[in-house]
């Protein structure tokens, strides 16, 4: 059996937390964290159709905290723009905002900062 790396966290690979509070004219702020895979997206996609249970235009996610995400990811932030008008993405990350770049789906998002 493999030891275990002392330094590795025991935090969980991804974390997603919805914040009414948090965003400007009540907006519904998702924060995500750690690592959104394909692991991650499912739950991801319920959280987030959890919070747009009642009817919004707008929703924000909080990526400061994202280290990655894969195609599974983006689908669920694709998905969102579908039930808002408006996605818009804060804090993403170089990486986050190259891999949207690329995959051509930056003009879909509001980034900011």
């Amino acid at each position: 059996m493999a030891d275990l790396d002392e330094n590795a966290s025991l935090e969980p690979q991804f974390c997603v937390h919805v914040d009414d509070a948090a965003g400007a004219n009540g907006d519904v702020v998702v924060r995500l964290s750690g690592d959104l895979d394909i692991a991650g997206a499912d739950e991801a996609r319920a959280v987030v159709d959890q919070a747009l249970g009642q009817p919004r235009s707008r929703l924000t996610f909080d990526l400061t905290d994202l280290r990655f995400m894969d195609s599974s990811g983006i689908a669920v932030l694709v998905a969102a723009t579908q039930k808002v008008d408006t996605v818009t993405l804060r804090n993403p990350s170089p990486v986050i905002r190259r891999l949207l770049t690329i995959a051509g789906l930056v003009d879909i998002f509001v980034l900011t900062p």
